[in-house]
């Protein structure tokens, strides 16, 4: 159930007492399920931002900006 993935993902980022770029990852995937298709690209972006170094993460960063309207 995506809605409920999407309620999951929020908590575990509020209630991280430091970020963690997985769980940005993660939500980023569930809003693109959801095709919130902006708000994945803006979500995956801090993903990226948090750890740079990861390869899976930009990729799908790139995914999600071509398919979105996000320039």
């Amino acid at each position: 159930d995506p809605q409920r993935a999407l309620a999951y993902a929020v908590k575990a980022i509020d209630i991280s007492n430091t970020p963690k770029a997985g769980f940005y990852d993660t939500l980023a995937a569930i809003l693109w399920i959801l095709e919130r298709r902006s708000e994945a690209f803006k979500i995956q972006k801090e993903a990226v931002d948090l750890e740079p170094s990861n390869l899976e993460y930009q990729e799908k960063l790139q995914v999600y900006q071509k398919y979105s309207s996000v320039e």
